[in-house]
């Protein structure tokens, strides 16, 4: 049953991806959003699935997820605006459930008025955790 919801969640992203995919256009009527993915020392060079999403106050895609490449670490995400409300930057994280590792990451959010032709960065900072075993 989890893989199932699992798969579902990932077959959503995608359709909701799909559907902002024209809206990732640069432009000059566009605003734009740069988002840093600061990684710890000792990160697995090949984690596995995870991507870079950004949302509204709605928790809707602003544009498409994009998938964390070895070696990357700023991604960008366009949007036609100007637009006001919270735009929150966030890591999905092997969505699937095949991983081995434990990550952790808090969204970042920033709220106003988001201006055409301005890039609004956005810092992630990774935490690898130890796995929590049960037992006592």
């Amino acid at each position: 049953m989890k893989t199932i919801a699992k798969t579902l969640v990932a077959i959503s992203i995608l359709m909701i991806s799909l559907q902002v995919i024209a809206a990732n256009q640069v432009g000059t009527g566009q605003v734009h959003y740069k988002v840093q993915i600061h990684l710890p020392k000792g990160f697995p060079p090949n984690a596995g699935n995870i991507y870079v999403a950004m949302t509204d106050e709605r928790g809707m895609l602003v544009a498409p997820v994009q998938a964390v490449h070895p070696g990357l670490s700023t991604y960008t995400f366009n949007e036609f605006g100007p637009k006001l409300g919270t735009r929150t930057a966030s890591l999905i994280f092997d969505p699937l459930g095949t991983s081995t590792f434990s990550l952790y990451c808090a969204p970042v959010s920033q709220t106003g008025a988001f201006k055409n032709g301005i890039t609004y960065p956005f810092d992630l900072f990774v935490i690898l955790q130890t796995p929590v075993t049960g037992g006592e």
